[in-house]
């Protein structure tokens, strides 16, 4: 398991900052669950379509954005980052 972004989560009240990675923490455990499952799913010789993470893709790149800005960075560095992120989202989502 790896230690959160930004170090420990702060105890006690939430911070925007640990708001927002754990917005993104949630997406990225959701989209490794379902990759995980497509490929027991496919060794196992099945093919279909899998659609549950669809809704964590969408807008995973504005997630990320708040996640970097919540740190304090200045979220135009990490712009085409971001649009390359929200481009394969869009790629990899339903047909």
């Amino acid at each position: 398991m790896c230690a959160p972004i930004g170090g420990p989560r702060p105890k006690g009240g939430m911070t925007a900052d640990a708001a927002a990675r754990d917005v993104l923490a949630d997406r990225i455990s959701e989209i490794e669950e379902a990759y995980e499952f497509m490929l027991s799913h496919a060794a196992q010789g099945h093919q279909s379509a899998i659609t549950s993470s669809g809704p964590m893709l969408e807008g995973i790149g504005a997630a990320a954005t708040a996640a970097a800005g919540a740190t304090g960075a200045d979220p135009a560095i990490f712009r085409p980052f971001m649009a390359t992120l929200d481009d394969d989202a869009r790629k990899a989502g339903p047909a």
